[in-house]
């Protein structure tokens, strides 16, 4: 299994939350909850750039990502 997309999605207007969406190339998806809530714009672009690094990783390797 490896990772083929990573996106930050930004939910909310007063409070915003950062989540995290993983897919894999055996459809599996999950979805995390990742950064500060009040930099959360910062954060995405962040984990849009940490995407690069995970892109073609085995997300069963916690450690080694």
């Amino acid at each position: 299994m490896k990772i083929t997309k990573i996106t930050p999605y930004i939910i909310g207007d007063v409070r915003n939350f950062l989540f995290v969406e993983v897919e894999t190339d055996e459809g599996i998806t999950g979805i995390g909850e990742a950064g500060i809530t009040w930099k959360e714009k910062s954060e995405a672009g962040y984990v849009e750039q940490l995407a690069y690094s995970l892109v073609g990783e085995d997300p069963m390797r916690i450690e080694h990502l």
